[in-house]
């Protein structure tokens, strides 16, 4: 008779379990979105390397000119920086 639940302890497996349901929906929830960006972030990449293919030395001038921008607001970093030295 160990295996039979009293009263009390139905509304406890049930809150357990909606708990469980509810925890695996938010994990499945940041897979797909984590899924999304990744395909996104491949599709803007496929699409960079076509378009600098169709002009080359427009696409390196825009390249330096956005890598200007950052750098003047010290948001370029190519490398972790050293302690005391300058990122690069």
């Amino acid at each position: 008779m160990e295996d039979v639940l009293r009263v009390g302890q139905h509304a406890d497996v049930r809150q357990r379990v909606a708990v469980e349901h509810q925890q695996v929906g938010m994990r499945a929830h940041r897979q797909r979105a984590d899924l999304a960006r990744q395909a996104g972030m491949a599709v803007a990449q496929a699409l960079v390397t076509q378009l600098a293919a169709v002009d080359p030395a427009r696409t390196g001038g825009s390249i330096e000119a956005a890598e200007a921008m950052w750098a003047k607001f010290g948001l370029l970093h190519r490398r972790p920086a050293l302690p005391g030295h300058p990122p690069a």
